[in-house]
């Protein structure tokens, strides 16, 4: 029940056929549940689906900033082709997610998908190889990170990315095991 790899080759199209000023970028389905979204969570094999009553999704005081602590995180972003489904979504952090409030070193998943969209914005006759792993520690139900890695079909050389991305957030604890913190 846990979210595995995802890979794709991104096409300038793809990516094209997702930007918000095409198409609005629908919610989540009632039906999109990740591992470690609540606590005392429990997987049902025949509905592929997460259930249970104390819910991990919820606010928090973070550093400079009040709101929730987890997102519903893409590994492969809307704005690059991706869907809504629980097979390209993991429980991650904001950090994790957006990165920080800090503009000037924003991280997080954002990071390499913003460096992959302006490559493909200025190379639209490239397309590029994208992987992201989250990885857990034994059946921890919350990945410690995600490691992304981008690769261009074409000039390999010209554009490659091999980033590591935490799932923390700075002044909170996490259990990776069932997804709560403090």
């Amino acid at each position: 029940g846990r979210t595995q790899t995802v890979s794709a080759i991104i096409t300038y199209g793809m990516m094209h056929s997702h930007a918000s000023s095409v198409r609005k970028r629908p919610a989540f389905p009632k039906t999109t549940k990740v591992s470690g979204e609540y606590a005392d969570g429990v997987y049902n094999k025949n509905l592929q689906q997460w259930f249970g009553r104390s819910n991990n999704i919820r606010m928090a005081q973070l550093n400079g900033y009040r709101g929730y602590l987890y997102n519903k995180s893409h590994l492969l972003a809307w704005s690059l082709g991706g869907d809504m489904q629980t097979h390209n979504v993991i429980l991650g952090t904001r950090a994790q997610n957006v990165g920080t409030n800090d503009q000037r070193n924003p991280g997080g998943m954002a990071y390499t998908e913003t460096l992959t969209r302006n490559y493909l914005s200025s190379h639209q006759d490239d397309a590029v190889a994208y992987q992201v792993i989250p990885i857990y520690v034994g059946q921890e139900l919350v990945p410690r990170g995600t490691h992304v890695l981008v690769q261009s079909i074409d000039n390999p050389i010209k554009f490659h990315l091999n980033v590591w991305v935490f799932n923390t957030q700075a002044g909170i604890t996490i259990n990776y095991n069932n997804g709560s913190f403090q």
